[in-house]
């Protein structure tokens, strides 16, 4: 599954988090915390996806 970010800026803060739990710095849970601040919910994005497509624009997501 593609990741969908709420913005651009939080993508690149997500990004950086992830490199940060990669190399053990933060735990799990700090992690989730990151997911659940930056990244559009998957019932979110379902229907922001279906919405693209209803328009007639391929969706980026």
């Amino acid at each position: 599954m593609k990741k969908i970010y709420e913005s651009e800026q939080l993508m690149v803060l997500h990004q950086s988090a992830q490199a940060l739990f990669d190399l053990g710095i933060i735990d799990a849970a700090e992690m989730r915390e990151y997911d659940e601040d930056c990244l559009v919910p998957q019932e979110k994005a379902s229907k922001k996806a279906l919405k693209v497509l209803d328009a007639g624009h391929p969706a980026t997501a």
